[in-house]
């Protein structure tokens, strides 16, 4: 099962090296693409740091 949930993320990879944030919502029109963007760090922070644990690195920072 965790293997499937890593390859699923690796999968969904963006070429960009982010992952989509589709489900977040945007609070303002005018600062929509930098909140977009800030988010998709976040997640892609979230997700690498996942991804390590799943690894057995987690020790490794």
């Amino acid at each position: 099962m965790v293997r499937k949930a890593a390859a699923w993320l690796t999968e969904h990879q963006e070429p960009d090296g982010l992952w989509r944030v589709t489900y977040a919502r945007s609070e303002a029109r005018e600062s929509e693409a930098s909140r977009k963007r800030e988010t998709r760090l976040w997640v892609t922070l979230a997700i690498c740091r996942v991804l390590r644990r799943l690894s057995g690195e987690a020790d490794a920072f």
